[in-house]
């Protein structure tokens, strides 16, 4: 496992144990603490000392969530690899249930567990989100270009996929959101997405999260602001870039569809009927809708 820490000392405790509570799993946990001001150090080492032949506590790169991620992937042994956020609660079943599930998969795999939106207290209330079951077609490369399948603590790789992920972040790789980037990578390989059918992960909901839960008002304009202020647009070609980084790992179908995106104009309706015709598309009839609305005006 590996764990990005910044900051995070108000849950990281209840985290950690849940971790530790994994049932039928060797576990190992690599922690990264990337310049914390509060007590995240003194917490992991004091894991560390509890478990000292399952943990490793390093120094954070200071460079991001993405970028200290990706350095805790290079420093892990080859085998199957789980990201893990400072302040959710997992299942005790999470880490089994994925690996049972990556078991058969012979080429790269992605796991992804069911997620219950939590805000402390009680059980959650367990959500769909996109590559989740009952949510058609999210598990297409063409789609994962334009969104992300879940959360990166959701997610299992077996070993194919994590060794391909390390091999891409040492030559360079730099995309803005690891997670996101793994499903990419998984896909454009020809891999499998595999998603759980129990919640496994309390997605703790509260001020300080990084992303959070989009939903209502609230998030549709937060993702209005995004979108339009050219944040979006960044991040999508820095994913595209870092995909393309590895485009002699693609499949034939992948190095196509990236080239094809790359060939796109800038803005205008030949962009939004481009992304359109390479089968690019979010869920929902709104997010097709504003996403052809960003492509035409070049906010994506």
């Amino acid at each position: 496992m590996l764990m990005a820490c910044r900051n995070g000392a108000a849950y990281l405790e209840e985290q950690l144990a849940s971790i530790a509570g994994q049932r039928d799993v060797d576990w190992r946990l690599i922690a990264g603490d990337d310049r914390s001001i509060d007590a995240t150090r003194a917490i992991l080492l004091a894991f560390a000392a509890e478990w000292p032949d399952r943990v490793e506590v390093v120094q954070g790169p200071g460079a991001g969530a993405a970028a200290h991620f990706l350095a805790l992937l290079e420093r892990a042994e080859p085998g199957a690899v789980a990201f893990a956020d400072q302040d959710d609660v997992w299942m005790p079943g999470k880490l089994r249930e994925a690996l049972d599930a990556l078991a058969a998969v012979t080429e790269p795999g992605l796991f992804v567990a069911r997620v219950a939106l939590w805000d402390g207290k009680g059980a959650g209330r367990a959500v769909a989100v996109p590559g989740n079951p009952g949510v058609k077609g999210a598990a297409a490369l063409s789609r994962a270009l334009v969104q992300n399948i879940g959360p990166g603590h959701a997610m299992v790789l077996n070993a194919r996929a994590a060794e391909a992920l390390r091999q891409l972040a040492a030559a360079g790789a730099r995309p803005v959101w690891h997670d996101w980037w793994a499903y990419q990578v998984v896909l454009g390989l020809g891999g499998r997405v595999i998603s759980g059918c129990e919640v496994q992960v309390l997605y703790r909901q509260h001020a300080a999260n990084l992303v959070g839960r989009a939903a209502g008002l609230a998030g549709g304009l937060r993702k209005l602001r995004r979108a339009f202020s050219g944040r979006a647009r960044d991040e999508f070609a820095a994913q595209l870039a870092a995909l393309d980084l590895g485009r002699a790992m693609l499949t034939d179908e992948a190095r196509a569809l990236v080239a094809g995106v790359r060939a796109l104009p800038d803005r205008g309706p030949g962009r939004a009927l481009g992304f359109w015709r390479l089968g690019l598309r979010r869920s929902g009839t709104f997010g097709r809708i504003g996403l052809a609305l960003a492509a035409g005006l070049g906010a994506i």
